[in-house]
């Protein structure tokens, strides 16, 4: 039995993902199915192990420790599965996702309302990429700074893919992403900015020498 500990949505409602996982009789195919998303009163142990009994019920007609033989969760969820005394599995995904996200500043632990490792400049560097990522995600932008790489650029020296945004905001993988795809087109980008700067220049003094002329 699988469940990913306590979800809060943007309204502040908490909801519990479970699921099932098995094997085929001749042991050559992996399953997990989803046996519900449901939303929990509170975020105790018991009301989630309750939940999840509830789920087993509706979806095999029996009991968890019928049903499965062990439990494996996220971390701050992992006591659950010793009320169905069941060993506290914990989910590797969620502990590496964590320390990912913590790395970048995504995520703040808090303690007495004091954030306890905050990453200012993470967070800072984050919004950066990802505002980069939204400027070329529409207009045509993108497509002038590929032509502009066209007549600078050895052909095969950048990719011609447009900077993925993070706009999954559950995993760290999201964040990788916008990085990655970034990163690699840093040579365009180069051009781009400078020839965007350099327009800039030229309609400031343009405008200088128009304001004197008037005078």
């Amino acid at each position: 039995m699988c469940d990913t500990g306590f979800k809060q949505t943007q309204n502040h409602h908490k909801f519990l993902a479970t699921g099932a996982e098995f094997v085929d009789h001749k042991l050559q195919a992996n399953f997990t199915i989803c046996t519900g998303m449901t939303r929990l009163k509170d975020g105790r142990n018991i009301t989630a192990a309750s939940t999840m009994e509830t789920n087993s019920q509706r979806a095999f007609g029996m009991s968890v420790v019928k049903s499965s033989h062990s439990t494996i969760s996220d971390r701050a969820a992992k006591e659950v599965a010793l009320l169905f005394n069941h060993d506290d599995d914990v989910c590797l995904m969620h502990d590496t996702d964590k320390l990912a996200r913590a790395a970048t500043g995504g995520l703040v632990r808090r303690k007495n309302d004091k954030a306890v490792n905050p990453f200012p400049a993470g967070q800072f560097l984050v919004k950066k990429v990802h505002a980069c990522a939204v400027h070329f995600s529409y207009s045509t932008r993108f497509d002038k700074m590929m032509h502009m790489a066209e007549g600078t650029l050895q052909a095969g020296s950048y990719p011609k893919t447009r900077p993925q945004v993070d706009k999954n905001t559950t995993r760290v993988m999201a964040v990788h992403n916008l990085f990655y795809s970034t990163c690699r087109l840093v040579k365009p980008m180069k051009i781009y900015g400078t020839a965007k700067s350099t327009e800039k220049t030229t309609k400031e003094v343009t405008r200088s020498v128009f304001l004197t002329s008037s005078e």
